[in-house]
């Protein structure tokens, strides 16, 4: 890189640099050198025309790059997908982030034909588990995240995350990543109508309600709500949206492969529980915290733990 940067200085070598890799690429192929050196040096020197930013005569390398692949090996649909992302990271450097997101949603479409083996249109986990693809799929999700927030298209990135949220996941972690930085920025501009509305839509894409997902965006939709003192509004969600949740959450953890008593849950509860205080309902609200509290605190357990502590410090 420090050798061409010098080349195609003017106030150096002033080399043009599409003679100098004309020049390369004439070396190798009268040197008769086999064809997949060929490809690899041709991708080489798109990296490098990237790193100069020649972003133009890097995705015309590229290009080359694939065509002779083609002709001479054939290209397979996962290659293909390989050569389209190696583009967009140069679309990326350059800037050109409406073109890098249709090639990204290419991408995204290609990949999900490829990992949705059962032909449903709906990918699994174990779908995206099951093959190479999966794992390039989820990779490719998170550049296209990154470059959607660089470019500051909320619209995409909320299409993305309803996209995510409809996978069932057994750990759910960029999507819920997501919907916290978008509520977070639709608060920060006070545009709290747009919060709300997105988080509706985000716990009816999620297809398990009692899941991770959805009490996750249960609770933010509630603290919203509280923030915005719609207390009945927040009792009425828990009614129509959540109605298990009350009777689940004094459950034991894990009943049914579920976490009735995760920190979320809890965060759902006692903003539900306020708004039923504000709502004239505060009986039916200290009712159910009391039970809640029995839950979560056993007097004989905690005098038993306390008897063998002391116990094992007198030995």
């Amino acid at each position: 890189l420090y050798y061409w940067s010098a080349l195609v200085d003017p106030l150096q070598g002033d080399v043009n640099p599409v003679f100098k890799c004309e020049e390369c690429i004439r070396h190798v192929r009268d040197a008769a050198v086999p064809p997949v050196e060929q490809i690899t040096l041709l991708c080489a020197l798109g990296d490098l025309l990237q790193a100069l930013g020649y972003y133009d005569l890097a995705v015309s390398m590229l290009r080359r790059g694939r065509d002779l692949e083609e002709r001479v090996l054939g290209v397979s649909q996962m290659r293909r997908v390989e050569y389209l992302l190696m583009e967009v990271r140069v679309l990326l450097d350059k800037r050109e982030y409406e073109q890098a997101r249709r090639i990204y949603g290419n991408v995204v479409m290609m990949l999900t034909n490829i990992v949705d083996v059962d032909k449903d249109g709906v990918l699994t986990y174990e779908e995206l588990r099951a093959s190479d693809a999966g794992t390039m799929l989820l990779d490719t999700e998170e550049e296209l995240m990154f470059m959607l927030w660089q470019a500051g298209s909320l619209d995409g990135l909320e299409e993305m995350c309803l996209v995510m949220l409809a996978r069932e996941e057994d750990r759910p972690t960029n999507e819920l990543i997501l919907l916290d930085m978008l509520v977070h920025t639709h608060v920060e501009r006070n545009d709290l109508d747009r919060a709300d509305d997105f988080l509706r839509r985000c716990l009816a894409a999620v297809p398990n309600e009692v899941s991770p997902e959805y009490v996750h965006a249960m609770s933010r939709l509630l603290g919203l709500l509280v923030y915005r003192e719609e207390f009945a509004e927040a009792a009425g969600v828990v009614a129509t949206l959540a109605e298990w949740m009350p009777e689940a959450s004094l459950k034991p953890k894990f009943e049914g492969g579920a976490d009735f008593q995760s920190m979320l849950m809890r965060d759902c509860m006692a903003l539900w529980a306020l708004s039923l205080s504000q709502t004239d309902r505060a009986e039916e609200a200290i009712e159910w915290l009391q039970a809640a509290v029995d839950i979560q605190y056993n007097a004989e357990e905690e005098e038993e733990s306390s008897s063998s502590s002391s116990g094992s410090g007198e030995s």
